[in-house]
């Protein structure tokens, strides 16, 4: 549980993350890999990451759109990866 407000969690990755909104820096006792980099914060959630380009990813999950279909069944994703990994449950 976050020590500044209400929010939980049961991965402490997601923990370390969601402590960059309320510093703007991150708890370098707990992730030295961040030392020194820029922090992206989603505007939607509590999510934050040093890679612009996981906020990019992410911010997907906030939107409706899917455009990855499975030609199989139908079933669409909002991520390419999501797609790939249901494909292997046609094949198995």
């Amino acid at each position: 549980m976050c020590s500044v407000c209400n929010y939980t969690t049961d991965r402490s990755n997601n923990l370390k993350k969601h402590f960059l909104i309320h510093t703007g820096q991150p708890n370098l006792k707990t992730n030295t890999r961040m030392r020194g980099s820029k922090i992206h914060v989603c505007s939607e959630c509590s999510y934050a990451t040093v890679r612009k380009a996981d906020l990019w990813k992410h911010m997907v999950v906030h939107s409706g759109f899917r455009p990855f279909q499975c030609q199989m069944c139908l079933k669409s994703f909002k991520r390419k990866d999501h797609l790939e990994l249901h494909l292997r449950t046609h094949y198995q």
